[in-house]
């Protein structure tokens, strides 16, 4: 027998809901008499199999939506299928609490008969005798366990790429030594070894890629329970604006990665939150279609709603009133480019600020979301059709990207293959242009170090690989490019903190650290300042300077500042902050707190005796009451804990102290 009472029922509980959600979400868009038989069958299947296993709270829930099916059955449908709902979403609250699987044996529940034939009478049956509880097991061993399966599992992944890439170096190897040594004419018995070698590492190489697609297919999750957690997100919102919605669902097929199920539920939401918000007019009905497919190595969500569409002549005013636009820029600019200003943070449309939209934040943040796993989202423009399509794109698998591996700078780094366009070979002269002259069309050159900001020598910059981003593209220049090749790309660990250069970290073959660079990045980057290695300051603005003692917070702030168009200046030490602040005038201070010599009060507090002080931010992973109350008697004008940095937020508070000349 089990050891875990709630084994069997944990499946099949999920499953019955997720046929009960799904259900009555069909039913409240099209009433079926069949529907609500169906519905009645699984909510008599749940409450028996929750009595089985002692659960009488999820029990009596499910005898309660029974119930409240057959009222609505014979006619009861005043208060619409909302009591229903709220009933089930008890049951799901019930089911959150079960316990962890656990090894330790438990006493099995064994239910009174019943009394009377069961069903949907509406008769309430007689509780069974209480029988002794299971020990439950606390959660968060069992949270450990799956935290272990799945490390175990990406650790397999992980292995069986990097054998799989030995061999085919190994293959490669030996057949360079096999062409270099048949010049000199090998016997016969060596040239059948080293042809029964390669035929063998053939056949290894075929034999790995199947296994690394079979341990790959383990982490592939269906579309249904996403899809389905959309449209009910959907249907709920429209009722709290007073809209009617009626949300089509496409790709129940579809199998992802796992993280990324988990990783594109928030986008998704921000998708479908904004297609009710904006697309549907207020006290009015429209229809959302939510559809996933795959595309070879990307996978892709489209998110449409058949309101008005998309007002770019908003957007573009919008945009002016958040500062990402002068006045009167972007009038001449085409539709794709007008419509990518919506992700810009602070860019809003919504005419008040409630819990939903208003703030121009939403956008922004499924946009960065998307980016951290090599992607790419934007508005579908110059469609026929009427209404708006926000189109998401992903890579298919985390951990097995396509990418081109090059140098650059003298650093190794990787980018996504499905945003090369093509590679040019530079020449003598195109090597420190400005610009890169392609057959129909010119796009702008750039270098590691400017985009990246890196305080290392010129490149000798070889070749160009020509990245798209959206409708844009950039040529960034390197000094080779080795090969086009799978990597194993993991997240960054939480304590880096924000690096919107890096989309994540590849392990090569010998272990090394390779860098999955943003496109999306480097696009913004490179098309922000012209020039391969200049860093133009913007006229009329005053610096931002950074005093911190961590080299990687330093670098990190100056990366989202100066993409954001601001001058920075950095200081590694208290006093050299304090020579910098007598030599020029700042726009804004952004000061860490714990620092050798010198904490950031006494910082501030020095400050405070030059004829102009500059505002200033304290950025701390400290976070008690006493730190922020010192900071403002300082003379700190905001505060930031690093463990929950938000990035637009403090671009937003930059944006907001910085002062003019």
């Amino acid at each position: 027998m089990s050891k875990d009472p709630y084994r069997y029922f944990r499946v099949e509980a999920a499953e019955l809901h997720e046929r009960l959600s799904q259900g009555l979400l069909d039913l409240e868009e099209e009433p079926r008499s069949e529907r609500v038989l169906d519905l009645l069958r699984a909510a008599h299947t749940l409450k028996g199999a929750a009595r089985v296993v002692g659960l009488e709270t999820a029990a009596h829930l499910s005898h309660r939506l029974e119930d409240q099916l057959a009222a609505w059955r014979d006619g009861a449908r005043d208060e619409g299928l909302e009591p229903l709902f709220n009933t089930l979403d008890g049951i799901a609250a019930e089911l959150r609490e079960l316990p962890e699987a656990t090894d330790r044996p438990a006493a099995p529940t064994v239910p009174r008969p019943a009394t009377g034939p069961q069903g949907t009478s509406g008769r309430k049956p007689e509780p069974p005798e209480p029988a002794p509880a299971p020990s439950p097991a606390p959660k968060t061993p069992g949270k450990r366990r799956r935290e272990t399966q799945n490390g175990e599992l990406e650790e397999l992944i992980h292995r069986t790429l990097m054998i799989s890439a030995r061999v085919v170096r190994s293959r490669r190897r030996l057949a360079e030594r096999h062409r270099t040594r048949g010049k000199r004419a090998p016997d016969a018995v060596s040239s059948h070894l080293a042809t029964t070698v390669r035929d063998e590492l053939d056949v290894a190489v075929r034999e790995l890629g199947e296994l690394r697609l079979a341990v790959e297919d383990l982490r592939l999750a269906p579309a249904t329970d996403l899809l389905t957690f959309l449209r009910r997100a959907a249907r709920d919102l429209a009722r709290s604006q007073g809209k009617q919605v009626v949300v089509e669902l496409d790709g129940h097929s579809a199998r992802f990665d796992a993280d990324l199920a988990r990783a594109l539920r928030d986008p998704l939401l921000h998708a479908v939150t904004n297609a009710v918000t904006h697309g549907i007019p207020a006290g009015g009905s429209g229809k959302i279609t939510v559809h996933g497919r795959r595309e070879g190595t990307m996978l892709i969500f489209q998110v449409a709603d058949d309101g008005p569409g998309l007002d770019l002549e908003a957007i573009r005013r919008a945009a002016e009133r958040a500062g990402v636009l002068r006045l009167g820029e972007g009038e001449d600019w085409g539709e794709e480019r007008l419509a990518q200003l919506a992700f810009r943070p602070g860019v809003t449309t919504a005419g008040r600020v409630d819990e939903v939209a208003g703030r121009g934040i939403g956008l922004d943040a499924l946009r960065q979301r998307v980016v951290a796993f090599q992607g790419d989202v934007r508005f579908l423009t110059g469609q026929a059709a009427r209404g708006t399509t926000l189109e998401i794109r992903v890579p298919f698998s985390t951990y097995a990207v396509p990418a081109i591996h090059a140098t650059a700078c003298g650093r190794r780094i990787a980018l996504p293959l499905h945003s090369l366009v093509e590679v040019v070979r530079l020449s003598e002269k195109t090597r420190l242009a400005e610009e890169l002259v392609l057959e129909d069309r010119t796009v702008v050159l750039g270098s590691l170090r400017r985009a990246l900001h890196l305080d290392v020598e010129t490149g000798c910059y070889r070749f160009a690989l020509v990245l798209r981003h959206g409708q844009q593209q950039v040529a960034l220049a390197v000094d080779m490019i080795h090969e086009t090749a799978e990597l194993a790309v993991f997240p960054l660990p939480r304590w880096t903190g924000p690096a919107p250069a890096v989309s994540g970290i590849g392990r090569g073959s010998a272990g090394e650290a390779i860098p999955m660079l943003s496109v999306q990045h480097l696009v913004t980057a490179l098309t922000s300042k012209p020039g391969l290695d200049a860093r133009p300051v913007e006229a009329g603005q005053l610096p931002i300077l950074v005093v911190d003692d961590s080299l990687t917070s330093r670098m990190l702030q100056q990366s989202i500042l100066e993409a954001a168009g601001f001058e920075v200046e950095t200081a590694a030490t208290p006093a050299e902050g304090l020579l910098r602040v007598a030599q020029r005038s700042f726009g804004l201070l952004l000061v860490d707190i714990e620092m050798p010599g010198m904490d950031g009060f006494t910082f501030l507090e020095r400050t405070r005796d030059a004829v102009d002080p500059a505002p200033a931010m304290l950025i701390s992973s400290r976070d008690t009451r006493q730190d922020r109350e010192r900071g403002r008697a300082a003379g700190a004008s905001a505060y930031i804990v690093k463990g929950e940095f938000d990035q637009p937020h403090f671009l937003e508070l930059v944006r907001g102290l910085i002062r003019c000349p």
